[in-house]
């Protein structure tokens, strides 16, 4: 994150978290994009981001890099997307 020698960086991760709104189901491309549009800092990408095609989006608005937490660290959350596709059909 040293971009300017001074440390500085931003992440996405309490977006659709401070109980303002309900927390949205995917991740946040359009804070990410208003964010890397706006600010000269690396913006990191972080939140909700379960998919390799979700990571590959975050990198193509602009995220200096990607964070997946819960899609690769937690069985529970893998597991619980699986049933929901699997009974959709």
């Amino acid at each position: 994150c040293d971009h300017d020698g001074q440390g500085r960086c931003i992440g996405t991760t309490l977006a659709g978290y401070t109980g303002e709104a309900d927390t949205p189901q995917g991740p946040d491309f359009q804070l990410l994009s208003e964010l890397v549009n706006t600010l000269n800092v690396p913006i990191i990408a972080e939140g909700r981001i379960s998919t390799p095609e979700e990571a590959a989006q975050a990198l193509k608005i602009g995220a200096h890099a990607v964070v997946v937490g819960s899609a690769i660290t937690r069985p529970q959350v893998i597991t619980r997307g699986f049933i929901a596709q699997m009974q959709a059909i």
